[in-house]
């Protein structure tokens, strides 16, 4: 990860643990809000919420809702989530 990339919120392209190829938007500092709210507010689907609000395709968001991202495998979703989860904390080190 590069600390340019992420500065400038370009997009990271990765593969999940299970080999899934994804693209994820990188979060900026209102996402980083929003996340820090919806994690305290529902904690039970802020994984739902972090697929819902990164991962993008060609044309923009994949999921239209958080309800559309719980109907999904769950374990698919973790999986997602984890891979967004490391780009908040991006630079960190």
């Amino acid at each position: 990860m590069s600390i340019k990339d992420a500065l400038k919120l370009k997009s990271h392209q990765t593969k999940t643990a299970s080999g899934l190829d994804i693209l994820i938007r990188r979060p900026s500092t209102l996402d980083l809000l929003a996340a820090m709210e919806e994690s305290k507010d529902r904690p039970n689907t802020f994984g739902a919420w972090l697929v819902f609000n990164h991962l993008i395709d060609e044309n923009g968001r994949v999921f239209l809702s958080i309800e559309e991202v719980l109907q999904c495998d769950v374990a698919l979703v973790e999986e997602v989530a984890r891979e967004v989860e490391k780009l908040y904390g991006e630079g960190k080190n």
